[in-house]
């Protein structure tokens, strides 16, 4: 195994948590809230908390071929912004908008899928 791709599962949580953190970030500059660390960290926080979760229970941070990679996120991914939204809502005490939950649950979806690609385009150079 190269370097690099013993590095696989480190540079992809990394690379989720920082994903997630950026979507929680523009959401929150999009409605104009605070964007200090600690506020992104507190709206980012439940869908961190839920994709690691699942995608530790899943294997989705262990190296596996890409298609199954892309397949198995695009299956999970989902479910888990559900969970992150029911936590935040938790969190929150106050119901979740549905257009809220459409727009996460496909903006962390795509967001997990980028990280997937170039994890996997850093981790696959040289190989034939």
């Amino acid at each position: 195994m190269t370097a690099a791709k013993s590095m696989k599962p480190i540079l992809v949580t990394a690379g989720d948590v920082v994903a997630l953190l950026l979507f929680a970030a523009i959401g929150r500059q999009t409605h104009a809230e605070s964007n200090q660390f600690i506020a992104i960290l507190s709206t980012g926080l439940p869908f961190i908390i839920s994709w690691l979760t699942v995608s530790a229970l899943t294997g989705l941070q262990r190296p596996q071929p890409f298609k199954r990679w892309i397949i198995q996120t695009v299956t999970w991914a989902p479910l888990s912004a559900l969970m992150g939204l029911a936590l935040r809502a938790i969190w929150l005490e106050r119901t979740i908008p549905l257009t809220f939950a459409i727009i996460t649950i496909c903006v962390t979806t795509f967001a997990l899928l980028v990280v997937r690609v170039a994890v996997s385009l850093r981790t696959n150079k040289g190989d034939a």
